[in-house]
């Protein structure tokens, strides 16, 4: 997938995105665009420290948004999809007790 082609789904004004998950190949599907394992499974963590290098300037490490922030974006959370019920459920650090969840809204 090339940035010009991720620009032009990003665009879309559609409610709806068709996406999928194989999980023998480990491809993951967007409106047709199949993004290999290796690609997105480096790209997120990628991602992720350049993200956390932003967010630094804004939330203090060790700051109270700051540790609410890593326990929002742990990737370890669990998604439970459900439609208009799909919920992050974030877990304290033993990753077993549930914190609280973030509700998704599709309105």
């Amino acid at each position: 997938m090339t940035i010009r082609v991720g620009r032009e789904l990003d665009k879309k004004t559609s409610s709806r995105v068709v996406k999928g998950f194989d999980p023998i190949t480990g491809e993951v599907m967007v409106e047709g665009i199949y993004i290999k394992r290796h690609v997105w499974k480096n790209a997120i963590p990628t991602v992720a420290i350049k993200f956390h290098a932003v967010m630094d300037n804004f939330y203090p490490v060790g700051s109270n948004e700051a540790t609410l922030l890593e326990k929002v974006l742990d990737p370890t959370n669990k998604l439970i999809l459900a439609g208009n019920d799909s919920k992050v459920l974030v877990s304290d650090s033993d990753g077993e007790t549930p914190i609280f969840y973030l509700q998704y809204s599709y309105t």
